[in-house]
């Protein structure tokens, strides 16, 4: 039903936020220390810093 009332790209970005969290949730904490040191600052805003995982 959720993606009938919010349409498709709803519905693809929290099956995009299901990937990521299932990957996250499967690494130690070596490797998430490892990713988080890995990533390239993108900017800061309200939340906080955001970062690139991908490393660039």
């Amino acid at each position: 039903m959720r993606e009938a009332s919010h349409g498709v790209g709803e519905a693809g970005r929290l099956a995009g936020y299901d990937r990521v969290s299932t990957s996250l949730a499967l690494c130690g904490d070596a490797e998430l220390c490892e990713l988080v040191d890995a990533a390239v600052p993108l900017g800061t805003g309200i939340g906080g810093k955001s970062h690139d995982p991908g490393g660039e």
